[in-house]
């Protein structure tokens, strides 16, 4: 009997939270879950990446991307980059459980410094290299969380105080979304 009740009381149990598990969270996942740390990567400011982050404020978007390298064997001592980004949403979706996206416009400011040895395949001594863009971007995320982003902006790049560029660059990153 003991058994007969245990068995009872599981089943009730088990019916009166399997609606909660299967219920499907409100709104979209980057709302759901607006932060995002991963890795980021540019063709602007000299081809490189670091660590970044991200977060959607509704409609909002702000990230910051920073990176350190170092390869004294050809002649860069130190390098370093940083860039700051703004994206505006214009489109988001859920197009299935395991599948979101959208689409926003952006724009990004950075630097991309480095101190290179007399031998440098690049200009020696300390360069400095820093930047604006503007351009369209889309997310994808997977599984609610791991995030595929891309942009092409036409960005403007001066080297030590002087004009050097302008022109279409890519930026990239995956991150997991929490």
């Amino acid at each position: 009997m003991k058994t007969y009740a245990r068995g009872i009381a599981i089943a009730l149990l088990s019916l009166c939270l399997v609606p909660g598990a299967l219920a499907q969270d409100e709104g979209l996942v980057v709302e759901r879950w607006p932060n995002a740390l991963g890795a980021s990567f540019t063709s602007a400011y000299g081809f490189s990446g670091g660590i970044s982050y991200q977060r959607w404020f509704d409609s909002l978007g702000l990230s910051f991307t920073a990176g350190v390298f170092s390869d004294p064997a050809a002649g860069n001592l130190f390098e370093y980059m940083a860039y700051g980004g703004l994206q505006y949403r214009v489109y988001a979706e859920d197009f299935a459980e395991w599948l979101s996206g959208g689409l926003y416009l952006a724009g990004n400011f950075g630097a991309h410094g480095s101190i290179r040895a007399a031998d440098s395949w690049d200009e020696p001594g300390v360069n400095v290299r820093y930047g604006g863009g503007l351009g369209v971007g889309y997310e994808l995320v997977l599984a609610r969380h791991f995030s595929q982003m891309s942009e092409v902006l036409y960005v403007a790049q001066m080297r030590n105080a002087a004009f050097e560029t302008l022109g279409l660059q890519y930026v990239g990153a995956f991150r997991y979304r929490y």
